[in-house]
């Protein structure tokens, strides 16, 4: 039989944790399940604003008076232009030197970062909180205000930026690899050839060139593809890091190779890297390793 403290200890173990034991406990679980820090990378700017805004409590601690500030003070976080360096290094230094400078014209986050980034970051905190039985419900944290700057639209390439673009030395003959953008007689197809051609005519990320490997091109009646499902269940189970990473549920697709490609020899580049040996589609594109541990491929 427990008695005393130690009886106080079976009841609750958790009874002296703060927010921010659980937020690291939150980002350790995420850093077991993907390999790397996007938890932190994603979560911590916003996490690290409420911590200095309304304090690093026991979640149930937490009162609505706190929430209605956090609530009210997202909204006022300015961007960094025209804010000295030494006040750019956190969201909350940036909210204190507008908070305390209200006649300089500072813009404003967008209401999209605020939804998307802040708002999401936080509800994807404290409803593991909940899942976890530490709140008994999830703050309502959604005010943006008219001051909020809008989103721009995304500006997508008109026929005379193509042109333009597909008319500069790296498709029409350059000097070397090093000089790829100076008018010269060769023709090198590497990674940013190909890359700036399949981003043109299929619509794929970045992201997803770059990483693409010979057995991700497929055909089908004679319409060459690019496989961008997670993995072929036609061959059976895999285990969980050989999955392709992809940035939404809507990206596993298989996207058709446009007859151009083709025609400039894209099968038969693959034909040539699977001689030699070479898994990857396009061996030249390094990716680029995040602070978090990601890896970020045609960061080039």
């Amino acid at each position: 039989i427990l008695t005393g403290a130690h009886a106080e200890r079976a009841v609750d173990p958790d009874r002296h944790k703060t927010a921010r034991d659980f937020y690291n406990e939150y980002l350790e679980s995420h850093r077991t399940r993907n390999g790397d820090n996007r938890a932190k990378t994603e979560l911590g700017p916003i996490i690290e604003f409420m911590f200095a805004l309304i304090g690093n409590k026991r979640p149930l601690d937490y009162t609505r008076a706190d929430f209605t500030l956090l609530n009210s003070a997202i909204p006022l976080i300015p961007i960094s232009k025209g804010i000295p360096k030494e006040h750019c290094v956190s969201l909350h230094k940036r909210y204190l030197y507008r908070v305390n400078n209200p006649a300089l014209p500072l813009e404003l986050v967008t209401g999209t970062t605020i939804k998307r980034n802040y708002h999401s970051g936080l509800n994807r905190f404290f409803g593991w909180l909940q899942k976890m039985h530490l709140i008994k419900q999830v703050p309502v944290l959604d005010l943006v205000t008219p001051q909020n700057r809008s989103s721009l639209p995304r500006d997508s390439f008109d026929d005379e930026e193509v042109l333009a673009l597909v008319s500069l030395p790296l498709f029409t003959g350059c000097r070397s690899q090093e000089r790829c953008w100076s008018a010269g007689t060769i023709l090198l197809q590497g990674s940013l050839y190909w890359t700036y051609l399949i981003l043109l005519l299929t619509g794929m990320r970045p992201g997803e060139v770059g990483s693409l490997r010979l057995d991700d091109i497929g055909e089908a009646d004679g319409i060459a593809y690019f496989d961008l499902r997670p993995f072929d269940a036609r061959k059976g189970r895999v285990m969980l890091s050989e999955m392709r990473s992809q940035k939404t549920k809507n990206a596993s697709r298989i996207v058709p190779i446009h007859p151009l490609l083709v025609e400039l020899g894209l099968l038969d580049h693959r034909d040539h890297m699977r001689r030699a040996g070479i898994e990857r589609l396009l061996p030249d594109c390094e990716p680029y390793q995040r602070r978090d541990g990601r890896l970020r491929w045609s960061q080039d």
